[in-house]
């Protein structure tokens, strides 16, 4: 997989403005991915969606959402959350061509490992339509996370492993 940057994920949202497109951004963690999605967020007119553990079908969230907005782009995360991931990412798998028939902007999905390995489990077909996005990480991104995630831990956070 290679290593891009944020301003390579502006640029290619950017040049698929007004279809859709798939992108998958692959951060293991959490304070980083939060950083790098207000740096997207500065960067370039992007709507988001924070999935629910309710939610069960990416499908109908997004017609949902494109039926109050019109964005020009828009990122999707918190896959983790969702309570019946295998459903909601086979049913995002069976659907997949109504999305591109339905939609035209890009999508990008913020993933950790093992959302991209239940991707390639349930959802297959739908991720090949995708391009996977590794964005690079320092050695001390990696230490601030780290004692960030300690500090979860330790207060009990709920989202303690997000």
């Amino acid at each position: 997989m290679e290593t891009y940057t944020i301003e390579d994920l502006v640029w290619a949202i950017a040049a698929d403005k007004g279809q859709v497109s798939l992108f998958f951004a692959r951060c293991n963690y959490r304070k980083l991915r939060d950083e790098m999605m207000q740096q997207l967020r500065k960067s370039c007119d992007i709507s988001e969606i924070e999935l629910q553990a309710e939610d069960e079908s990416l499908y109908r969230k997004l017609k949902a959402f494109v039926a109050k907005e019109n964005p020009t782009a828009l990122m999707i995360y918190g896959l983790v959350n969702v309570e019946n991931i295998v459903e909601f990412l086979a049913s995002t798998n069976n659907l997949r061509e109504k999305f591109v028939a339905d939609f035209s902007f890009p999508i990008v999905f913020w993933v950790n490992d093992t959302m991209i390995g239940r991707f390639e489990e349930l959802a297959m077909d739908f991720k090949s339509f995708g391009k996977p996005i590794s964005l690079p990480i320092t050695e001390e991104a990696v230490r601030v996370n780290l004692q960030d995630t300690i500090r979860r831990g330790v207060r009990g956070d709920s989202k303690f492993y997000q």
